[in-house]
């Protein structure tokens, strides 16, 4: 977290959260909602399962493939 008074930090990290925004909101619906209910609603694994209808595994599987294309496109628009 950047100190209140560093201004170039406060825009740095204003537009580093702004990327990953914008990377979940290209992701398909279902990852995009699996990210949504577990980083924004806070919900467990097994309380997204039960939304979802699935199994926890596969929250954890999609979740976990979610991350990583949100990963892979932010290294993609920094390079």
């Amino acid at each position: 977290m950047a100190a209140p008074d560093d201004v170039a930090e406060l825009a740095a990290t204003r537009e580093a959260t702004s990327a990953a925004l914008r990377a979940v909101e290209r992701l398909p619906e279902d990852r995009r909602r699996v990210v949504v209910l577990r980083f924004v609603n806070e919900m467990s694994t097994s309380e997204i399962a039960a939304i979802l209808g699935r199994s926890e595994g596969a929250v954890r599987v999609l979740l976990h493939r979610a991350l990583r294309s949100v990963a892979d496109d932010l290294r993609r628009r920094v390079n």
